[in-house]
């Protein structure tokens, strides 16, 4: 064990200051350069939503089906209003996520970095955590589906997901979904919001309850509505989902 710390100790002494400067600076450069890639496309993407086509920049195809465009637009701006109140990083991460991507996943990119069980959970207490769970209240806020403390209310969230896919089989599963996912969903949240350590921690529910309404469709996708596509494989190699071990994962981390 001490030689390890000597040769340790030797190590950081020969290490050059400018070359570890550099080094640090061109990690810094990386992200800086992703992030402004990002936000140029995000800027481009804002441009073309003039255009009418059926499918702008692809962002009504999913994985399984086809979102309508009122409901998406609808999502689309009230996102995009909630995120300016937390800084455009998370803005731009998360519409890049949910609406700028060549085949949306309706925004199980994002969700996937925070609960799947092929990734290790971000902890609870992540950074970037807080804001978008407060730009996801928000959204919810505008929607008008969520109670005063911050909770999914089912009628509200069936009388707004009716119409979220333009096939009334998909529809009707959705409404099916719903009651169930909204329990659950509002049932992690409460666990997340008690194990938080801030005073007012914002309050996670609508995305719990549209994961769990998303994994359900996409696990019980039938054939004729799956997109081939790579970025969906992911998707459809799930042979079951439970939130509540999904839940349990990411607040005991």
């Amino acid at each position: 064990m001490f030689v390890f710390i000597l040769l340790s100790f030797e190590f950081c002494l020969s290490v050059d200051p400018q070359e570890l400067e550099n080094n640090l600076g061109r990690r810094l450069g990386r992200v800086m350069k992703r992030h402004n890639k990002l936000e140029k496309r995000y800027k481009r993407d804002e441009e073309d939503e003039s255009d009418d086509g059926d499918n702008v920049n692809g962002y009504l195809t999913t994985c399984c089906g086809n979102l309508t465009k009122e409901h998406e637009d609808f999502n689309r701006k009230t996102i995009d209003d909630c995120f300016e109140q937390y800084g455009k990083f998370y803005k731009y991460f998360a519409l890049y996520a949910y609406s700028h991507t060549k085949y949306l996943v309706n925004l199980s990119i994002t969700k996937y970095l925070i609960f799947s069980p092929t990734l290790s959970p971000l902890p609870s207490s992540a950074s970037w955590i807080k804001p978008y769970d407060c730009a996801t209240q928000c959204a919810s806020t505008k929607k008008g589906l969520i109670d005063d403390e911050g909770y999914i209310k089912t009628e509200e969230m069936l009388e707004f997901m009716k119409n979220k896919y333009d096939n009334e089989e998909l529809n009707e599963s959705v409404r099916k979904l719903i009651p169930k996912c909204v329990e659950e969903g509002n049932q992690c949240s409460r666990e997340i919001v008690k194990r938080k350590k801030t005073p007012k921690p914002c309050n996670p529910a609508e995305e719990l309850v549209n994961y769990c309404i998303d994994e359900h469709i996409y696990l019980n996708c039938p054939k004729r509505f799956r997109l081939k596509e790579h970025t969906c494989s992911p998707v459809f190699k799930k042979n079951k989902f439970d939130l509540k071990q999904e839940c349990k994962k990411y607040y005991e981390n």
